[in-house]
């Protein structure tokens, strides 16, 4: 069987769900944060799941879009 490896396809900004204003978050560690949009001033919730194959230096990418090759 071949070798499986992580491509990254695209990067695409986050956004605030009621006003679609891009957000930058800071370092987010797995688990739910409570998350206020500077625009709007709405309260949301960003669930970061934990990334269990990825090195710990890899999961401060958490904006990536990836794929495998098969």
């Amino acid at each position: 069987m071949p070798e499986r490896r992580e491509i990254t396809v695209s990067t695409f900004p986050s956004r605030c769900p009621y006003c679609d204003e891009v957000i930058e978050y800071p370092d987010l560690q797995p688990g739910e944060h409570r998350i206020k949009c500077k625009q709007c001033q709405r309260e949301y919730i960003k669930i970061v799941k934990p990334l269990h194959e990825v090195s710990s230096t890899d999961q401060k990418k958490n904006n990536f879009k990836k794929i495998y090759d098969l």
